[in-house]
């Protein structure tokens, strides 16, 4: 049996037209309107040359060397156009000499959205907001890299989940509730959708070699199941802390029993509070003299946690 490719008539009007045409005419226009809704367009945001996809909202942005500079205290850079809603940002960056600020996602000019905070400062009287901390939400404790050197950060938003990592390592996986407490000064801090900012409210500079986002297929994303695993924040008293400002850090946390760094690693990752593991030291306990203490030191450097010694003293 054979196919004819002949256009079939269609009567509309009084006027006369190709099926075959209307057809390819619908998806043509189904597709031009899918393009003009999906506003993510993927790729470099800085590369070393162009900072023209930024506008200057404040203060005073720098290309010199390959590098785009924000300087002082309130700098503030906003992506031109930017819509984003699931995606990967990735950033090579630096401070130099106690330079300070964060990063804006799903933002824009009003300042709505979350902050990942930059700061590498180990002496800043506020210890509790270091680099990757989603402020408000999950601050921390610990600074992964020191001020002048330069380290990648990079942020995914994937429906209802947000993680962070710095130099490939996760320091923050949080899941937003379909209930989420925040205070009235941090009632903007939640997920929707918008652009990129860079903001350094610091004395001194954050030079980034690089920016680059790619979009995420929504489509594939499961937000039921991740909110059946989220937090219920209403009932939590932990997100009350960090949205008060108040350092959240246990100091006495010991891994034995089962609890290996890795599972404590996760368990504070998902539950906002900070750890300070302390091995118990003396005669007869795993640590007996600097040596062991040393080791242990060299084990756990690149571990989301606070050190310390707990001295037993029975000897």
């Amino acid at each position: 049996m054979e196919t004819s490719s002949t256009p079939i008539p269609f009567y509309l009007f009084g006027k006369t037209f190709a099926l075959r045409s209307i057809f390819f005419t619908g998806i043509l226009c189904c597709m031009l309107h899918f393009t003009a809704c999906n506003n993510q367009p993927a790729g470099t945001l800085f590369d070393g040359t162009d900072n023209h996809q930024w506008d200057v909202l404040s203060g005073e942005m720098v290309t010199h060397e390959n590098l785009l500079s924000l300087t002082g205290e309130n700098t503030h850079l906003l992506l031109k156009g930017g819509k984003y809603k699931d995606f990967d940002l990735h950033m090579e960056l630096r401070t130099v000499d106690g330079g300070k600020g964060f990063i804006g996602i799903h933002t824009d000019a009003t300042g709505k959205g979350y902050r990942i905070a930059i700061n590498n400062d180990r002496e800043d009287p506020v210890w509790w907001r270091m680099t990757g901390s989603l402020l408000s939400v999950r601050n921390l404790t610990k600074s992964f890299v020191k001020d002048n050197e330069w380290f990648t950060m990079d942020i995914r938003v994937a429906g209802k989940a947000v993680t962070v990592k710095i130099n490939g390592e996760p320091v923050v996986e949080y899941i937003e509730p379909a209930t989420p407490l925040r205070t009235g000064a941090n009632s903007s801090r939640l997920l929707s959708e918008g652009s990129f900012s860079l903001h350094s409210n610091g004395s001194g500079k954050i030079e980034f070699k690089e920016i680059a986002v790619t979009p995420l297929n929504s489509r594939e994303i499961n937000i039921t199941q991740q909110q059946a695993m989220a937090i219920d924040e209403q009932a939590d008293e932990i997100i009350r802390l960090h949205q008060e400002d108040f350092p959240v850090l246990d100091y006495h946390v010991h891994l034995k029993g089962g609890l290996t760094k890795e599972v404590a690693a996760s368990q504070s990752r998902r539950t906002g509070i900070n750890y300070a593991i302390a091995p118990n030291c003396g005669i007869g306990f795993p640590v007996t003299n600097d040596t062991d203490i040393y080791n242990f030191l060299d084990t756990m450097r690149a571990q989301p946690f606070i050190l310390a010694m707990q001295a037993e003293g029975r000897e």
